[in-house]
């Protein structure tokens, strides 16, 4: 049986786990409260493979193997896009996001003056370091999401950037 990983709230994880791993939302509740997997963690050796992490291995420890196959995660990008958007495309990293954002920029603005003068830009470069670090450096180009919804909603409070600029 198939699963999707959903993390759009912390009731909701719990629901997805627990399904996937056959357990109940309490059991996860009560193992995550009890251990300490900030030492636990601390005193494993980085696993070779690629496809699992030690947090998997010791929520596994406990579970057991998964009970569903997850062939779905659900990622919060919070990205802006243009009305009639269909995702068909996929989320595009920077680059190639780039594409299609010059072109609507210019199509926006009013007058020959500004579309020349952001042609450019698009050209010849943005002058603004900011820009010119998120083009140059791949570390920058994404794509970037959250995995779990209400990180992006309270960013400041877990000491993340506040993308959306809300208190």
């Amino acid at each position: 049986m198939n699963a999707i990983l959903d993390c759009e709230s912390y009731e909701q994880a719990l629901l997805s786990l627990a399904a996937i791993y056959g357990t109940s939302d309490t059991q996860i509740v009560d193992f995550l409260s009890s251990s300490d997997l900030t030492t636990e963690l601390e005193h494993r050796p980085i696993p070779e493979d690629d496809e699992i992490s030690n947090l998997q291995l010791i929520f596994e420890e406990e579970f057991g193997e998964p009970k569903q196959k997850v062939t779905k995660v659900c990622w919060f990008h919070l990205t802006r896009a243009l009305r009639g958007s269909t995702f068909s495309e996929g989320i595009l990293p920077l680059v190639l996001a780039l594409e299609k954002i010059w072109p609507t920029l210019i199509s926006i603005v009013k007058g020959p003056e500004k579309k020349s003068r952001l042609e450019k830009f698009r050209t010849g470069g943005v002058p603004d370091h900011l820009y010119r670090e998120k083009i140059s450096n791949t570390v920058h180009h994404g794509p970037h999401a959250f995995l779990f919804r209400e990180s992006a909603f309270n960013a400041t409070a877990r000491g993340n950037h506040n993308y959306l600029g809300n208190a």
